[in-house]
């Protein structure tokens, strides 16, 4: 039997500082089409101007990318504090793709609009106040239009949050009528390296769908757990060293005498200087295991809810991979909360170990911060409050 597929249409709108961002929601998109779509029939087909436009003529350039993008479901914008390039008619051209979708969805009731806010601080020198006043003013002005938008400010969390809204999105458009027209034929998998027979048992099978998801899932946490567990260790050794730092450094500066200050200062700079880096490698690492997980573990429960096993794979279930996770993540952030006490301490007029001091409050600022929204995402997985 021929197998017929809902196209829905995605726009994805944002300035041209968003790649990252995009590309994000892409490979959300395309999940999404793997799980949901697959067993309820429809496709996610993401339009863009970086792939559905061309170079033409206009009264000004947004018009011409305006009169190629084609109708569609879902209006998707993503903002961050740089707003974008005026048009003729708006302070940018996302600014002018939203007021287009919103004038359409006024009159025909679609498409769908999705706004998401990026809370990402930029750098300092990427600072534009004209920028920020405008991505400010049209918050209010959404707002005041009674569009409700969303603020994310870390990848796994955000990926958590975009896949449940589209898959939600998706699901309503299907319960709305369809013209035969509209439905198009599943194209056949042609991929020499696909696993065609396995591939068609998971799409048909939710219990193998959702025993992979969570496999997938327990891979990761076991990954994200081994460098936890190694970072915590690293972190209390440096404590240890930084305590001997520290207690050489006083003896230095009382016995005074040049050669053991210099001696002293070298010591603590090499220390400070090796954690930073530390951090720096091993932040990233943990970002990436841990979203991972998370992702695999919601495409399994929202298979599972979607198809009537919540009892065969109650949350429950989730608490034996967050429990201990959740408790050493707290134990990191107390070794870590208690190591930046000490660092304030030291004065600030020593030299290179004061810049390596500034690099690690900072660097312990982002960790704490990253540790928080993933404990609290850990405990939203698990369905605690």
């Amino acid at each position: 039997m021929t197998k017929l597929i809902r196209p829905i249409r995605v726009l994805l709108s944002s300035p041209g500082n968003m790649k990252e961002d995009r590309a994000v929601f892409r490979e959300v998109a395309e999940n999404v089409n793997l799980d949901a779509g697959r067993r309820e029939g429809y496709a996610l087909e993401v339009v863009g101007w970086e792939t559905h436009t061309r170079p033409g003529a206009g009264s000004y350039a947004q018009s011409v990318i305006n009169k190629q993008l084609p109708d569609v479901d879902i209006f998707v914008a993503f903002i961050g504090h740089h707003f974008g390039t005026p048009t003729e008619n708006w302070k940018s051209g996302t600014e002018e793709e939203f007021r287009i979708a919103y004038d359409q969805w006024k009159e025909t009731g679609r498409p769908e609009i999705m706004l998401y806010f990026s809370e990402v601080a930029p750098s300092i020198g990427a600072i534009d106040v004209e920028q920020l006043a405008n991505r400010q003013k049209f918050k209010k002005e959404v707002s005041d239009l009674g569009v409700y938008y969303f603020d994310y400010a870390e990848a796994a969390s955000f990926k958590w949050e975009l896949y449940r809204h589209l898959t939600q999105t998706a699901s309503e458009i299907m319960e709305r009528p369809i013209s035969k027209d509209a439905a198009v034929q599943a194209p056949p998998d042609v991929s020499l390296g696909s696993l065609a027979n396995y591939q068609k048992l998971v799409d048909e099978n939710s219990t193998i769908a959702v025993e992979d998801q969570i496999y997938t899932a327990s891979r990761f946490m076991e990954s994200y757990t081994s460098i936890s567990v190694d970072l915590t260790d690293y972190v209390k050794r440096f404590a240890r060293n930084l305590n001997k730092a520290t207690k050489q450094i006083e003896q230095a500066a009382a016995s005074g005498a040049p050669s053991k200050i210099v001696d002293a200062s070298s010591f603590t700079s090499k220390i400070l200087h090796g954690y930073q880096m530390k951090l720096r490698e091993m932040i990233p690492k943990m970002q990436g295991s841990i979203e991972q997980s998370l992702v695999s573990l919601q495409r399994g429960l929202t298979i599972a809810e979607s198809n009537g096993l919540q009892d065969k794979f109650p949350r429950e279930l989730l608490a034996t991979h967050c429990d201990g996770l959740t408790d050493a993540l707290l134990g990191l952030r107390k070794t870590v909360v208690n190591l930046t006490d000490t660092i304030e301490q030291w004065p600030n007029d020593l030299g290179d170990i004061s810049s390596q001091k500034l690099r690690i409050l900072a660097l312990h600022a982002d960790f704490t911060q990253y540790l928080d929204r993933i404990v609290s995402l850990l405990n939203e997985v698990r369905g605690s409050n």
